[in-house]
């Protein structure tokens, strides 16, 4: 496949000097974006190839749906109880001016900015896991990769950032896109093989970030808050270090959630060696032009060993007065925070199932449409909706200062929106769950529950590790 053929090579250097002249004009610097279709390629290969940077994946295997991102253009770095709306001011604020050539109309074919949200709006302490996973972290890549399925078919598309001002050099600019280029080329002729192969044969060890006993507890105490009504729901979460005798490899990870969970969002963000990854099946919101989707899970059963047994259990969850009231929750939460966004919405009156490897879940599809003449980012709508009840609890401010005070783990990333948004406002978000943070030989997995009238802690337990062996699985290579 060759890009840079030189009809556009042309075209590409007389939009860099519109582009400089467009910076010198206006005395500041300003985004330069250029878009080409290109051919299929292996994203994951490229995610794999260019390990030295700060890099984002995310795919949907069987919607054929992919993002590679590589290095960084511009970045949104904010915390604070605003950080949702003033993330969206930022993204305006990186477009104005900038200077798009060869993109498309539809929300994947603009230029995105990738990354994701911490569950609290507060920064990681510099101890922490999290230390490079701020409250709120969007990145505009140097150099995206995205496929989609439109009317027409799958689209490939390439995409180029730079940043240009009026004293820019033309050739320069054209030199660091064709190196960016003749680099991509090379690792599509040479894919990079995975080397490593982790197994459970290899030695590993196991470390609680705090006991089962504790966890039993606390899920008591809220029960406890529950049964006296200063709480409705309260979502309990643990974590584990997994500590292995050779480095985690992101890329091999990947490849076995990609293989695994093919109808979750598999997504991963790297930053100075340490990556986040996971397959998560819960769409916290999705808005293209003005439509919009939002699929939560509340309610929670384990897979039957047989197909009798499943369906057993399947029958079991959908007749579970526990498990609808703790679906209601969410489904209610989030009908409150988008109506008054919305001219159409619609809320299922009851929920599906939805299937995973292991577990099975209480699933509702909710869509709406946007108010017309309203221009609204999603970023905007996200301030209102994070976090739900499937993460956080009920009253959402009772509940999360009961968590503050008694989960005794910092969340980080885990359990909040990770996803991209692109210049219009539109994007797609995902509750990172299912999920590790990986730093060299040891891996660090969050798990959740929730608790409500009716629960039974040992079962809340058992349900975390349910959770917690979808990511423990998959970097370890153990197939269920």
């Amino acid at each position: 496949m060759k890009i840079l053929v030189p009809d556009i090579a042309r075209q590409l250097k007389a939009h860099l000097d519109e582009a400089r002249d467009k910076a010198g004009f206006l005395q500041k610097e300003i985004i330069f974006g250029w878009q080409q279709p290109i051919e299929d390629l292996d994203f994951l290969a490229l995610f794999s190839a260019a390990e030295n940077e700060e890099r984002f994946f995310g795919e949907y295997p069987d919607r054929h749906q992919a993002f590679a991102a590589l290095g960084r253009i511009a970045q949104i770095e904010v915390e604070g109880v605003d950080r949702f709306h003033d993330a969206s001011l930022a993204v305006q604020e990186i477009f104005r001016d900038a200077s798009l050539v060869g993109y498309g109309q539809e929300a994947e074919e603009r230029p995105l900015l990738m990354g994701g949200f911490a569950f609290s709006d507060h920064a990681a302490g510099p101890d922490s896991h999290w230390m490079r996973f701020p409250a709120a972290r969007l990145v505009l890549p140097e150099l995206l990769l995205t496929r989609h399925i439109s009317g027409t078919g799958i689209r490939l598309r390439l995409s180029l950032h730079l940043s240009i001002h009026g004293d820019s050099c033309t050739g320069d600019l054209f030199d660091r896109i064709q190196h960016r280029i003749v680099w991509l080329e090379e690792h599509l002729k040479n894919p990079d093989a995975q080397k490593t192969v982790l197994t459970t044969e290899n030695r590993v060890s196991l470390e609680q970030g705090f006991s089962e006993q504790y966890y039993l507890q606390a899920a008591q105490q809220a029960l406890d808050l529950i049964e006296k009504g200063a709480l409705e729901k309260v979502v309990l979460s643990r974590c584990c270090d997994v500590h292995h005798e050779i480095p985690f490899c992101a890329t091999q990870v990947l490849h076995n959630l990609r293989r695994n969970y093919p109808s979750c969002f598999i997504f991963a963000a790297s930053m100075s060696g340490v990556s986040f990854l996971g397959a998560t099946p819960e769409r916290l919101l999705a808005l293209r032009g003005k439509e919009l989707l939002s699929g939560p899970l509340a309610g929670s059963m384990r897979r039957g060993e047989t197909a009798e047994e499943d369906m057993e259990l399947q029958k079991a969850l959908l007749g579970s007065e526990k498990e609808q009231r703790e679906h209601g929750f969410v489904t209610r939460a989030i009908r409150r925070a988008l109506e008054p966004y919305c001219s159409r919405l619609l809320v299922p009156p009851m929920p599906s199932i939805l299937k995973l490897p292991g577990i099975q879940h209480l699933y509702s599809e909710i869509s709406g449409t946007v108010h017309r003449g309203k221009d609204i980012s999603i970023l905007e709508i996200l301030g209102d909706l994070h976090p739900t009840p499937a993460v956080g609890g009920t009253p959402r401010e009772k509940a999360l200062d009961w968590l503050s005070e008694n989960e005794k783990s910092e969340r980080g990333w885990y359990s909040g929106p990770v996803g991209w948004v692109n210049d219009r406002g539109e994007g797609d978000f995902a509750i990172a769950l299912r999920a590790a943070l990986l730093r060299g030989n040891s891996a660090h997995l969050h798990a959740g529950a929730g608790i409500v009238s009716g629960s039974v802690p040992e079962k809340e337990l058992r349900e975390t590790e349910l959770k917690m062996k979808a990511a423990f699985s998959a970097i370890l290579e153990v197939h269920s």
